[in-house]
């Protein structure tokens, strides 16, 4: 059993790398450093780490899709020094299809903080949250101490 790393942008052939290790249930946590990325790919990755009960971490900066993807773990943790971000749709003018996305992923939050809809909504502000606020909001289950963090690390090469 082994980590998977979300490392820049969430992209197909990062998706097909997740997607790949999923299926021989290789992987046991996510870690995640990203700015986000394709909604459909994340739509899926949630899925996988929510059906599989993976563990999903941040080290860093998870943003946008990125930090959508967080929620999907069945234990949520980030380094005292991370970030977390959540931002509605760039554009002035927005499709029905980008809107019913953008919903999509505030629902998502929603559905596993157990927040109002609205309270979900308003986190996608596009200011950041820290570990303290974020474990105040149910973003995350915990807060990492240095040694839970070289356990993810370690296998990097």
């Amino acid at each position: 059993m082994s980590n998977f790393y979300v490392v820049g942008e969430i992209d197909s052939a990062m998706a097909t790398s997740f997607f790949r290790g999923a299926v021989g249930r290789f992987i046991t946590d996510v870690v995640i450093n990203s700015q986000g990325g394709d909604i459909g790919l994340t739509y899926g990755m949630f899925d996988v780490i929510k059906f599989q009960q993976l563990h999903t971490h941040v080290v860093g900066l998870a943003s946008s899709s990125a930090a959508v993807l967080l929620q999907a773990g069945v234990f949520r943790t980030m380094t005292n020094s991370s970030l977390l971000l959540f931002h509605h749709p760039e554009a002035e003018k927005v499709s029905d299809q980008e809107f019913r996305m953008y919903t999509q992923l505030v629902e998502m939050v929603q559905q596993r903080t157990g927040m109002h809809i609205m309270e979900a909504h308003g986190l996608f502000d596009n200011k950041f949250i820290n570990a303290n606020r974020a474990l105040e909001l149910g973003l995350i289950d915990e807060i990492a101490e240095d040694a839970g963090v070289m356990r993810w690390i370690r296998c990097i090469k």
